[in-house]
């Protein structure tokens, strides 16, 4: 065997691959936040209210949501409450559209 050696690629650490994918995670949290935020006006989608506002994932991401626009939504703290103690239900699949999305408050007592 004569000739040169053969190079064997050096392996890119794990740490650095982990965090290159949560920095661009957040990168892409940030970009679909501000695109909601901006979609709905500042305003809650189902009271139209301005105070205390949330970023609530239609499906939830325990379940399989992804941070898209389709699937976000903003809420008040309150109408955000409301939903996950199943109060406030929310039918519709795409918050993209103005009318995509339907709003119905049960009576919980």
């Amino acid at each position: 065997m004569t000739g040169t050696p053969m190079r064997i690629p050096k392996p890119t650490p794990q740490v650095i691959i982990r965090r290159e994918r949560r920095a661009a995670l957040a990168a892409t949290r940030r970009a679909v936040r501000m695109a909601v935020w901006r979609r709905e006006a500042g305003r809650c989608r189902a009271c139209h209210g301005r105070q205390r506002l949330h970023v609530h994932h239609l499906r939830f991401r325990s379940r399989g949501g992804k941070w898209t626009t389709t699937n976000c939504v903003v809420l008040c703290r309150d109408c955000h409450q409301d939903v996950h103690a199943r109060i406030l239900i929310i039918t519709g699949v795409d918050a993209d559209v103005r009318d995509g999305l339907q709003f119905e408050r049960r009576r919980w007592w």
